[in-house]
C-alpha cells in the first residue's frame, strides 16, 4: 500500500487485504443482531428492500467506530457469509444433546418421530451466540498471525528476542520473515592463557601425524621439546639472577624472574598445530547431536555455529518450546565441547564467552545479521603507522594509508565516503611530513630548486595518491581499485581509471594523463628477466633504487659466502647460486614469451623451492637487521637515494 496514492478508500482496503480484529467482528456481529430483517429469510421486493437499507445503515455505523480505511457494503456481506459458513462447521463439532437446543428442530417429548421448528428469534440468537464463540478463538489465532506479519514486514527481516539465563544474559533472534524458519547460533569462546595452557601429552600425537605428511614425523611433535628444554628469563632485571653450574637461578624465590624449562607455549609463540588440534575436538564432541556445525577457528579466536531448521508452528507457546529445544540443543553441544576442551587441559573464559543468532565477531570483524561491520573509526586510527621491520619511507607510510582506505571502502556499501577520506588523509599525512625519518631531515631540503617547486605542487601529491605501481607510481592506489576486488590485473585497472576520468579534468591534467598512458620503457636487458619473473603483472619501467630489494640481494650474498651449518640450508643456498642462471637461461628461451607462466614453472621447479627456504632468512627484521647493521652507511645512502629520486620530477611524469 502506497501512501499518497489517489485509489479510492474501498481499493486501498481490497488492496490492504488487512483482516478484520476480534473487535471489530464482535461489534460486527452486534450490528446484525440489531437488525433482524438481515436474517430473515423472506425474498420479496418489500424485505429485500429493507435488507439493503439495513447494510447501509450497518455500513455507515461501522466506519463510523473504527476509522482507517471505510468498508464497503460487499466486503461486509462477504464477511457475514463466511462467518455463517464457519458457524455451521462449528456447529457440528457440539454435543448431540446441546446440539438440539441451538440447532431449529428439538424433539418432543412423548413423540419422537415428529420435530417441531423454534421461532426464528431464538435460532438466530443461539446461532450468533455460537458465531461469537468460534470467532473468539479464531481472532486470537488471527491477531498473532498479525502480530508476526507485522514483525515480518518491518524490515523484511526482524526478530522475537527471547532472553535466558546460563551464567550470563544471552539473546537469541528469530528470524521471522516469511518462509524463513531458521534458527542460527554463534558461540563465541575465548580461552584463559590458550598458549601457556597447551600440554605435549595432548597435542602430540596429533602433530606426529602432520609431521608424517610432511615426511618428518617428528618435525612438529618437538614443539613443546624446545619450550621444556628451554631456559627462560627476564633480561630486564639480571640483578635478581645469579649463574651457577652453567644455568641461572633466582636470587629471591619469592621474585622468579627465570626457571628451566616449561610445558606449555609462551604468549608471542604460536604453533599452527594447536589450532587443529583444537579443531578436531570441536568436531568430534559437535557430532554426539545430530546438528550442522560451522566452525571459524584461527588460535584461540573460535566461533562455533550451529544451525537448526524450526519446526511449523501454529501459536506462541509453539513457538516458544521449539526455540528452547534449540537452546537445550546449543546448550549441550557447548557443554562437550568445554568438557572436550578440559581433557586437553585448556581452560574456557566463561565471562568473555557469548552466545548470539544474529552477532558474530571474528578476527575482530563484528557481523550483524549478515551485514559486515567495517569499524572505520578503527581502521582510520591506524593511518600513517608503519610496523617495525618496515623502513619509514613515504611509501610505506602512504601504502598504510592506502590499503586502510581500500578496507573501509570494501567494508562500506558505498566506497564514496572512503575515498574522500583517502584523499583529506592521504594529502594530511603529506602536510605533516615535516621530518623525513628516511633521510633524516625535511625532504625539500635535500631536493634540487626545480625538484622542491615539483615536490609541492599538485601533480606531485596526484601522482603520489593516485598513481599505481604498475605504471610507475611510488605507492599510488587507481580509485577503480574501489570498486572491484582483486581485480587480476592492475595495469588494466589503473589505465582504465585514467581514460575514464580524462574527459572530466583541465588540460593541465589532461596532458599529465597523456604522459602516464605512455610510460617511458627501459631497453630490455637480459638483468631484467629476473625481476619481471617476480613480478609477471609489471611492465619494464624505470624505477628508482629500492633499498628493501638492495638488502635481500646483499643477505642472499652473505649467505652465499658464509660457512652454513646446516646442510639442508647450505644445500640450498648452493644450489640457488649453480642453478639459477641456466634456469633463467632456458625460460628466457621460451616462446611465446608468457612471464605468469615462467614465473609459475619456476615457483614449480627445485630452484624454486630452495629460493623459498632461502627467502626464509631474507625477510625477518631481525635478520636485516643485523646485515644493515654491517653496512650501516651503504644502506643509508640507499634509502637516501631512494627518497630523492621517488619525489623528483625525473620519475614522476613531469
Amino acid at each position: 500500500m502506497k501512501i499518497g496514492n489517489k485509489d479510492e478508500p474501498g481499493q486501498a482496503f481490497t488492496k490492504n487485504k488487512k483482516p478484520m480484529t476480534r473487535e471489530e467482528v464482535l461489534y460486527f456481529v452486534e450490528l446484525i443482531q440489531n437488525r433482524p430483517i438481515l436474517t430473515s429469510r423472506e425474498t420479496n421486493a418489500a424485505s429485500n428492500k429493507l435488507k439493503d437499507e439495513a447494510w447501509t445503515s450497518l455500513v455507515a455505523a461501522f466506519n463510523v467506530k473504527f476509522g482507517g480505511y471505510p468498508k464497503q457494503k460487499e466486503q461486509l456481506k462477504l464477511k457475514w457469509d463466511n462467518l455463517k459458513k464457519a458457524a455451521r462447521k462449528r456447529t457440528q463439532k457440539i454435543p448431540k444433546k446441546r446440539k438440539s437446543n441451538i440447532l431449529t428442530t428439538e424433539k418432543r417429548e412423548g413423540n419422537k418421530n415428529k420435530a417441531k421448528k423454534i421461532k426464528a428469534e431464538d435460532g438466530r440468537r443461539e446461532r450468533n451466540l455460537a458465531i461469537a464463540e468460534y470467532l473468539r478463538k479464531k481472532t486470537e489465532k488471527l491477531e498473532l498471525e498479525i502480530k508476526l506479519l507485522k514483525l515480518a514486514y518491518r524490515e523484511k527481516l526482524e526478530a522475537i528476542s527471547i532472553f535466558y539465563l546460563s551464567g550470563l544474559e544471552v539473546e537469541i533472534n528469530l528470524n521471522c520473515a516469511v518462509g524463513n524458519n531458521h534458527l542460527n547460533g554463534a558461540n563465541h569462546i575465548d580461552y584463559e592463557k590458550w598458549n601457556n595452557h597447551q600440554r605435549g601429552e595432548s597435542n602430540n600425537p596429533v602433530f606426529r601425524v602432520m609431521g608424517q605428511f610432511l615426511g618428518y614425523p617428528n618435525l612438529i611433535a618437538r614443539t613443546h621439546e624446545f619450550f621444556e628444554k628451554s631456559l627462560i628469563y627476564y633480561n630486564g632485571r639480571p640483578d635478581l639472577m645469579c649463574a651457577a653450574d652453567g644455568t641461572l637461578y633466582n636470587k629471591d624465590p619469592n621474585k622468579p624472574v627465570c626457571w628451566n624449562g616449561q610445558k606449555g607455549g609462551l604468549e608471542g609463540l604460536r604453533q599452527k598445530g594447536w589450532s587443529i588440534t583444537n579443531l578436531l575436538v570441536i568436531r568430534r564432541e559437535g557430532r554426539v547431536e545430530n546438528t550442522r556445525i560451522s566452525i571459524l577457528a584461527q588460535g584461540d579466536n573460535q566461533v562455533i555455529c550451529t544451525q537448526y531448521k524450526l519446526q511449523k508452528v501454529r501459536t506462541d507457546e509453539e513457538l516458544d518450546r521449539c526455540i528452547q529445544k534449540v537452546l537445550r540443543n546449543n546448550q549441550r553441544i557447548m557443554g562437550n565441547i568445554t568438557q572436550g576442551t578440559e581433557i586437553l587441559g585448556l581452560i574456557i573464559n566463561q565471562s568473555e564467552t557469548i552466545r548470539s543468532a544474529d552477532y558474530l565477531n571474528y578476527g575482530k570483524v563484528p557481523i550483524f545479521r549478515g551485514k559486515t561491520m567495517g569499524l572505520e573509526s578503527k581502521r582510520w586510527s591506524r593511518v600513517t603507522c608503519v610496523s617495525n621491520d618496515q623502513l619509514p619511507t613515504i611509501g610505506n607510510i602512504m601504502s598504510t594509508v592506502s590499503s586502510n582506505a581500500l578496507s573501509v571502502g570494501y567494508f562500506s556499501e558505498s566506497p564514496t565516503n572512503a575515498i574522500s577520506h583517502y584523499n583529506f588523509i592521504g594529502n594530511l599525512a603529506l602536510e605533516l611530513s615535516y621530518h623525513n625519518p628516511a633521510t633524516k631531515s625535511a625532504l625539500n631540503k635535500r631536493l634540487s630548486p626545480s625538484e622542491a617547486k615539483f615536490y609541492t605542487s599538485v601533480h606531485y601529491r596526484i601522482l603520489l595518491l593516485y598513481l599505481d605501481p604498475s605504471l610507475g607510481g611510488i605507492c599510488g592506489v587507481s580509485l577503480t581499485r574501489f570498486l572491484i576486488r582483486s581485480f587480476p590485473d592492475p595495469l588494466t585497472e589503473g589505465l582504465s581509471f585514467w581514460k575514464g576520468i580524462f574527459p572530466f579534468v583541465g588540460r593541465g591534467l589532461q596532458s599529465l594523463i597523456n604522459k602516464i598512458g605512455n610510460p617511458q620503457l627501459c631497453p630490455y636487458s637480459r638483468s631484467h628477466f629476473p625481476k619481471l619473473l617476480e613480478n609477471p603483472l609489471a611492465i619494464n619501467l624505470r624505477h628508482g633504487v629500492n633499498p628493501v630489494q638492495v638488502i635481500k640481494e646483499e643477505i642472499k650474498k652473505s649467505l652465499i659466502t658464509a660457512k652454513i651449518q646446516n646442510h639442508i640450508v647450505r644445500h640450498a643456498v648452493m644450489h640457488s647460486r649453480d642453478e639459477e642462471q641456466p634456469l633463467y637461461a632456458f625460460l628466457e628461451s621460451i616462446t611465446p614469451r608468457f612471464l605468469r607462466f615462467l614465473s609459475e614453472y619456476k615457483a614449480g621447479t627445485y630452484l624454486g623451492m630452495t629460493e623459498g627456504l632461502v627467502g626464509l632468512f631474507q625477510n625477518p627484521k631481525t635478520v636485516r637487521n643485523i646485515f644493515s647493521s654491517q653496512m650501516k652507511k651503504e644502506i643509508d645512502n640507499i634509502i637516501i637515494v631512494s627518497e630523492i629520486q621517488g619525489s623528483s620530477k625525473k620519475n614522476m611524469y613531469k
